[in-house]
C-alpha cells in the first residue's frame, strides 16, 4: 500500500496547475482527481487485508490532496469533514468499504 500512496501522489503532483487554477471550480478539480489520482489510491482494494497503519497513511494522503484541492492549509485548521463536504466526497475508508469483496 505504501507504494500506492507514492504512486498516487505522483499522479496527483502532475496535475499542479489544475490545483492552482482560479479558473475552476472544486467540483471541476474533484473530477480530475476522481479520475486520475483516486482510482490509483483504491487500485486492488477489493482484495486488501486491512491494516488500520496503512489504511491511515493512506487517508492522510487523501485528505493532503483534497486540502490542496480546496486551497487550505493544514495550518487554516478547517475541519477534514468540512473540507470533504465541499469536495463532495467521503473518506477513503469509507469508499474502500463499498468496494470490497
Amino acid at each position: 500500500m505504501d507504494v500506492q500512496n507514492v504512486r498516487a501522489l505522483a499522479a496527483f503532483c502532475q496535475f499542479q496547475d489544475i490545483w492552482a487554477s482560479p479558473k475552476l471550480s472544486n467540483k471541476q478539480k474533484m473530477g480530475v482527481y476522481r479520475t486520475f489520482a483516486r482510482p490509483i489510491f483504491l487500485y486492488g482494494c477489493e482484495t486488501w487485508t486491512w491494516m488500520e497503519v496503512q489504511m491511515g497513511r493512506l487517508e492522510v494522503t487523501h485528505s493532503y490532496c483534497l486540502r490542496h484541492i480546496v486551497g487550505v492549509k493544514t495550518t487554516d485548521r478547517h475541519r477534514l469533514e468540512t473540507i470533504r463536504e465541499q469536495c463532495g466526497t467521503s473518506s477513503l475508508e469509507l469508499i474502500v468499504c463499498g468496494r470490497t469483496i
